[in-house]
């Protein structure tokens, strides 16, 4: 969603090209797969001013009735999945 405030950039998380303590937001979307890396972690804590808000999400999407129909039988939905912060941003 465009906005005169905000400019979005996809990036590479192995190598944030931006400037220590810059950043007052920092997001992910539908990435949790991708994001499991420490050294994305310390790339974020390095951009991240302090106090910064990171927010992440994702999304799931529901294929089981279209496996059904195509006779495969679908994955187990038991998912967990745990956060954990050891030091504020």
């Amino acid at each position: 969603m465009p906005h005169n405030q905000i400019e979005y950039q996809h990036c590479n998380g192995q190598d944030l090209q931006f400037e220590a303590n810059i950043f007052d937001c920092i997001t992910f979307a539908g990435s949790l797969f991708y994001a499991k890396s420490q050294h994305l972690l310390n790339e974020v804590e390095k951009v991240a001013k302090p106090n910064a808000q990171v927010i992440i999400y994702d999304f799931m999407v529901l294929l089981d009735p279209t496996l059904e129909q195509l006779g495969v039988t679908p994955p187990s939905n038991n998912w967990t999945i745990t956060l954990r912060l050891t030091s504020p941003i």
